[in-house]
């Protein structure tokens, strides 16, 4: 399956991409900043510098994490951070249909395309 990947450059504010964003879609699915840094195989400790780096850029917190308690404490996107999911999986699903001739396009001049191979014969001496 072939797809677009995008990444936005914030006029120097900044960048939002398909890491980034997988990590505040896994945080809102898991509760938990620790069990979506495990599932994109990172540290915490970096995931919480990303997340860090989402809110700076956007200028408030994409997460709201709340400790201990009977419950154990746990994470969850802010109003801030549900919208910046949508926007750029918006942006992401308009520039992929955009797209789509000149993807169609790679994929039938990629490497290993069968109606563009050519059989070499070897040369007769």
């Amino acid at each position: 399956m072939s797809r677009i990947t995008l990444r936005i450059d914030l006029d120097g504010h900044g960048s939002i991409g398909p890491g980034k964003i997988r990590l505040l879609e896994l945080v809102g699915e898991a509760g938990s900043i620790q069990k979506a840094a495990s599932a994109m195989g990172m540290s915490y400790a970096h995931a919480w510098k990303l997340l860090q780096e989402i809110g700076a850029t956007f200028g408030a917190p994409v997460v709201d994490a709340s400790t201990g308690g009977r419950r154990g404490g746990g994470t969850q996107l802010t109003t801030l951070g549900k919208k910046v999911v949508e926007l750029y999986r918006r942006a992401e699903q308009r520039a992929a249909k955009a797209a789509e001739p000149e993807i169609d396009q790679l994929k039938k001049s990629a490497r290993g395309h069968t109606t563009h191979r050519r059989s070499i014969k070897p040369k007769k001496n």
